[in-house]
């Protein structure tokens, strides 16, 4: 006899061919095998040899009596014919010989299994592909740690002040003085109609979504859809002290698909304190410059204005792209 495998290793379950034809998962698991063996018994005029021995000893959990009634339901299925072969390579021996019907060739048993060197190759490629993206990343970070060391802020002289007033109003929120006053009066509004209460809270990723539950909780809608309850105190303390700070942004949902204007800049960090060598500012005002570029103008803790310049140009302030600007203003927010 011609050598045939130690062992059959891998069974294809299709499941939705088993629900169809409910089969049971002996009756699925020898489909299975049928498909399997297509790479290595012998063929007779489209029959499989397989011997019942052969099959016993590669799948043990079944036993010949069952073996057999499961054949015999598949064939009344039409999903196999089987009759008995004359091998001639085994002195003409008759051997059971089983078909699959058209009917069973609905059975999906396709599978990708790629040679041990095709996946160490792909390997080598993702891991050198993540390898550049972290260069690339650690680059403009380092670029970016670059610029803000440099950063310098200089005070700007009365006479120039008026082309850098905010063209629109300051917020009219009013401010609740009182930390607890202030957060139950966002819970008992919010409770009420689940609506979100903000976005972009500093310590999260911006497009994170807070609300208050049912249960009076804070929770929160990642931008992967999850939802989820906030279990832990000093997560929970963190958030309402960053947002009693900025009362202004209660109720304030940010679209991240809107595309970045001095404008939109301004609604998003207006106001926000930010750390310039070792100084507390607050973000004033960002303006349009000459070709599509923004500059930053700053408040001190005195209310003197100023602009964002760099060492060695301190009289001319620095102006940045739109995106520049943000990536900066994240890095300086305190």
């Amino acid at each position: 006899m011609s050598a045939l495998p130690q062992r059959t290793r891998i069974l294809i379950k299709d499941l939705l061919f088993q629900e169809k034809y409910k089969l049971t998962n002996t009756q699925v698991d020898i489909m299975s095998y049928i498909f399997n063996s297509l790479s290595w018994a012998i063929k007779i005029d489209g029959f499989l040899i397989i011997t019942t021995k052969k099959l016993i000893s590669d799948m043990p959990q079944i036993t010949q009596k069952t073996l057999e009634s499961s054949l015999r339901a598949l064939k009344s299925m039409e999903l196999i014919e089987s009759e008995l072969v004359a091998v001639a390579q085994w002195k003409g021996a008759n051997v059971r010989g089983v078909k699959i019907t058209k009917k069973g060739m609905e059975y999906n048993a396709s599978l990708y299994l790629p040679s041990a060197k095709k996946i160490f190759e792909s390997l080598e490629e993702d891991i050198s592909s993540k390898d550049k993206e972290l260069d690339i990343r650690q680059k403009k970070i380092d670029e970016l740690e670059k610029i803000v060391e440099n950063l310098k802020v200089s005070e700007i002289k009365e006479d120039k002040k008026e082309s850098i007033e905010p063209k629109e109003e300051e917020n009219k929120t009013i401010k609740i003085e009182d930390f607890k006053e202030f957060i139950d009066a966002v819970k008992s509004e919010y409770i009420k109609t689940s609506e979100p209460i903000c976005n972009m809270v500093k310590g999260w990723k911006r497009e994170t979504i807070f609300s208050i539950n049912s249960y009076n909780r804070v929770s929160i809608t990642t931008p992967n859809g999850e939802y989820m309850q906030l279990k832990d105190p000093k997560e929970i303390n963190k958030f309402w002290k960053w947002l009693y700070i900025r009362q202004h942004r209660v109720g304030d949902i940010i679209d991240f698909k809107k595309p970045l204007t001095a404008k939109e800049l301004n609604r998003r960090y207006k106001g926000e304190n930010l750390e310039i060598g070792n100084k507390k500012y607050k973000l004033y005002n960002i303006e349009e410059a000459e070709d599509t570029r923004v500059k930053i103008t700053l408040k001190d803790e005195n209310g003197k204005i100023a602009t964002i310049s760099d060492k060695e140009n301190a009289n001319r302030p620095l102006t940045y792209s739109y995106a520049n600007c943000e990536e900066i203003l994240l890095r300086i927010i305190c």
